[in-house]
């Protein structure tokens, strides 16, 4: 049986939220942008996240892992789908993307997915192994997401438990 034993925030992860010339300050360490049928998956998954990177944090909206439910508040207006692309593109160390036939299809998506692809555009040529690190593609569910090629490596999030993809997130980062 896997265990799941994810030590809180070690000191030599924080120094990735650490703003230095080279190196920006994020807000969050994981957001996670998804199609809704894979919601329940995924807050599993960002809840494990969460108690591993804020330990003793209740109030997950004070926290350092996004997922939508808990910012809805910041979210909500006439605007949500700009500031969900500067979520994704400015304010996240690492952006997990699903990339199913499901998020494909959804226009919500289609607008984080458009923050992604800049921030992938930006990656790409990256020879820093931590900006390389900072999109994570996950397959929730089956499909294809355009501009996501069969030979770029995914979390295998259908075969995978919760616990099994919480603990490949926390070792990327």
């Amino acid at each position: 049986m896997y265990s799941f034993d994810i030590p809180p925030t070690s000191a030599s992860n924080q120094t990735l939220m650490t703003a230095s010339p080279d190196k920006p300050e994020y807000r969050f360490e994981v957001a996670f942008s998804f199609a809704g049928p894979h919601r329940e998956k995924v807050r599993t998954i960002a809840e494990l996240l969460s108690k591993a990177i804020d330990p003793g944090i209740i109030d997950r909206s004070k926290g350092r892992v996004f997922f939508d439910e808990w910012f809805e508040h910041e979210i909500l207006g006439t605007d949500m789908d700009v500031l969900l692309q500067d979520f994704y593109h400015r304010q996240s160390l690492m952006v997990v993307a699903d990339v199913s036939e499901e998020y494909a299809e959804r226009p919500w998506t289609q607008a984080e997915a458009r923050a992604i692809r800049a921030l992938r555009f930006e990656l790409n040529p990256a020879r820093d192994e931590t900006a390389r690190l900072r999109l994570l593609n996950a397959r929730f569910g089956e499909g294809d997401v355009p501009g996501i090629f069969k030979t770029e490596g995914t979390l295998d999030g259908i075969n995978k438990s919760s616990e099994e993809c919480a603990n490949v997130i926390l070792q990327c980062r």
